[in-house]
């Protein structure tokens, strides 16, 4: 009898914190974010994602690319997620913990100008230099998965995964070594992995 009474109390405890889980409203609505890791490499870059319940999110990222040496390299970037909070719980007052999964697509475009370079001459055994602009479209999806914690309105979040990346572009000659010959390189096709860290506020 007393086997049967604990393990009535202890369904019972289980279904009380299932349905206070269930209760539980995430009390943001908007979240504003920045990848402070995005300045190492010459990118502003900011996100924007609007809560719909405790389930979804849609998160628009924007940034700005520029870096400068012999040449000027000026990109744009954009990027849709679709987040799927598959765990959302309230681990004390204000604070949150939630996982998420999210395909993704994304859209690049790079403006290279001023670059030099040199083809050699047969005719008269020397190099003949040469100055000329690029652009470069890359474009892409894929998926993640993540983690984000939630303190009063500060959230902080981690996420791994990868996708397939595709390109456009008239980067023709030398140039091709420089602008498509590693996985970081703006022109690169093909799988490429994804990883992240933002920290922002929700209101």
């Amino acid at each position: 009898m007393k086997k049967i009474i604990l393990i009535v109390m202890l369904f019972s405890i289980i279904i009380i914190v299932n349905a206070q889980e269930e209760t539980a409203k995430f009390p943001y609505k908007n979240s504003f974010s920045l990848s402070p890791f995005g300045f190492a490499n010459k990118t502003l870059y900011l996100n924007y994602e609007r809560g719909f319940g405790n389930k979804f999110g849609l998160q628009l990222s924007g940034g700005v690319y520029y870096y400068e040496k012999e040449y000027a390299n000026l990109g744009y970037m954009g990027e849709l997620q679709f987040r799927y909070y598959f765990q959302a719980k309230p681990y004390k007052e204000y604070t949150w913990n939630r996982f998420f999964f999210a395909p993704y697509v994304f859209d690049r475009q790079y403006q290279i100008s001023d670059y030099k370079y040199r083809v050699y001459d047969h005719n008269y055994n020397n190099y003949t230099e040469y100055i000329k602009d690029y652009y470069i479209n890359s474009y892409g999806g894929g998926t993640v998965i993540g983690y984000n914690l939630v303190v009063k309105k500060f959230t902080m979040e981690v996420f791994l995964g990868g996708g397939i990346k595709l390109c456009t572009t008239d980067v023709t000659g030398d140039a091709k070594n420089e602008f498509q010959d590693d996985i970081i390189s703006p022109a690169y096709r093909g799988i490429v992995p994804k990883a992240g860290f933002n920290l922002g506020f929700n209101f």
